[in-house]
C-alpha cells in the first residue's frame, strides 16, 4: 500500500544484521534468487523464526524495488556483549563496562550512542524478559541489567540505522521489528 502511493518507502529489518545490507540490496536488484536469499542471509543463525514467514515481505521489496537494509547488530556481537554484561555488571547498571570489554571490531558494530530505556518502559521490559528463556531470573539484578543493555543496543542500533537509511535514500522508512521494539513508541521511535 505504501509503495502504491508514489515512490514507496525504504525498508529496514530487525531480523537482518546491518552487515548483511548489501545482500538485501543485491536481492532487491535481482542479483540473488529468492530461493538463495535464506542461505545468503545465514537466516538460521541470525533469526529464530521460519524464513518462509518473511519471504513475502522481501519479495514485495523486490517487486517494488524498495531500498532495503538490515538494522540490527550481528547476533555473535550481541552474545559477546551479553557475556561481558554478566562479567562486568555494576551496581549502577552502567552500560560502559560491558561495552568497553568488547573488541574494537565488535564495538564498531554497536550504535554510536546507546540510549537507556525510558523509566515508563521498565515494567513492560520486565514483562518481556519474563517471556524469554532466562526470564525466570527477572529478579536477578545482573540478568535484568544485561537484558536492558541488550534491548537498548538493539533499539538504539535500529533507530540509528533507520535514520541513516532515510538519509541515504531520501525516503520514509518502514521498519519491520517486534512488539518490544515499538510498543508505546518507547523503543526504536523514542531513540530516533
Amino acid at each position: 500500500l505504501l509503495a502504491h502511493n508514489g515512490q514507496g518507502p525504504a525498508v529496514g529489518f530487525e531480523m537482518v544484521p546491518a552487515k548483511n545490507s548489501a545482500i538485501l540490496a543485491d536481492f532487491v536488484a535481482g542479483k540473488i534468487a529468492p530461493e538463495d536469499l535464506e542461505a545468503r542471509l545465514d537466516w538460521g543463525k541470525t533469526w529464530g523464526h521460519p524464513f518462509a514467514r518473511y519471504l513475502p515481505v522481501f519479495l514485495a521489496a523486490r517487486q517494488w524495488k524498495l531500498p532495503a537494509a538490515g538494522l540490527n547488530v550481528p547476533p555473535d556481537v550481541i552474545r559477546r556483549l551479553s557475556a561481558a554484561a554478566m562479567d562486568n555488571a555494576t551496581a549502577s547498571g552502567s552500560f560502559d563496562a560491558p561495552v568497553a570489554a568488547l573488541s574494537a571490531e565488535d564495538r564498531a558494530q554497536l550504535p554510536a550512542r546507546i540510549i537507556e530505556p525510558a523509566p515508563e518502559q521498565l515494567d513492560f521490559l520486565r514483562e518481556v524478559m519474563s517471556g524469554h528463556p532466562q526470564g525466570r531470573n527477572v529478579g536477578d539484578s545482573r540478568q535484568m541489567a544485561r537484558f536492558l543493555l541488550i534491548q537498548s543496543v538493539w533499539d538504539s542500533a535500529m533507530a540509528e540505522r533507520a535514520v541513516a537509511l532515510r538519509a541515504a535514500t531520501g525516503r520514509q522508512v518502514a521498519v519491520f521489528a517486534g512488539t518490544a521494539h515499538v510498543e508505546g513508541g518507547l523503543g526504536i521511535a523514542r531513540r530516533i
